[in-house]
């Protein structure tokens, strides 16, 4: 359970205070070599630099030896000011407090941070994997946490209104506070129920991507 990384999720939700949207998008850093995701990720992160958000990469505590994957791109990124690589094992209540929204596709921190925080994760797929896909939607997109894009300007709108649109803020909030209350277990059981989500998840996740 623990190489999960979710020792911590259940005082994270009990200890988290939902607050307005700041200024920092959170990528957490996966092996995403296939399908060109890699390059549309870091292009993201360049475009939401420039347009002066704070970018924050989340290398897996486990596996770091993925930062060598990432590393010129890493060096390029940490000329902007406004760039943090964070290699902690467990994102800070600090800074998810600090998050606008959370930027993958096949990570399981874009389930674990909508519970925590009570803000929607951009599920960014892959222009290939749109094609290509079977019941992607249907096994890991829920509405309640996530919202699906697949180009990067309508990924940067989006941030532009999760960050400055109160209305849309606490519409996300009382979607996932539904879901929390009526498709999930209680916070006893949470570790569980995660960790058979998320083994689900990588099963589904596998064949698609084989």
């Amino acid at each position: 359970m623990l190489k999960l990384g979710y020792k911590s999720i259940e005082n994270d939700m009990k200890n988290y205070s939902w607050t307005q949207h700041t200024d920092t998008i959170i990528i957490p850093i996966t092996e995403n070599k296939r399908y060109g995701f890699k390059d549309m990720l870091v292009k993201f992160a360049k475009i939401l630099l420039e347009n002066g958000f704070r970018v924050l990469f989340k290398a897996h505590y486990q596996h770091k030896e993925l930062l060598n994957t990432y590393e010129k791109d890493i060096q390029n990124l940490s000329e902007y000011q406004n760039f943090v690589l964070y290699t902690k094992p467990h994102l800070s209540l600090d800074e998810l407090k600090r998050s606008i929204t959370l930027v993958e596709f096949r990570s399981s921190l874009n389930y674990t941070y909508a519970l925590i925080t009570k803000k929607p994760s951009i599920l960014l797929i892959p222009p290939s994997i749109t094609k290509n896909r079977t019941n992607l939607k249907n096994n890991f997109y829920n509405k309640n946490l996530h919202i699906e894009l697949t180009d990067l300007n309508s990924a940067l709108q989006m941030v532009k209104i999760l960050q400055n649109d109160s209305n849309v803020q606490k519409l996300h909030k009382k979607m996932i506070e539904y879901y929390i209350q009526n498709e999930m277990y209680s916070y006893d059981d949470i570790l569980e129920f995660i960790q058979n989500y998320h083994l689900k998840q990588l099963k589904l996740r596998k064949n698609l991507l084989d």
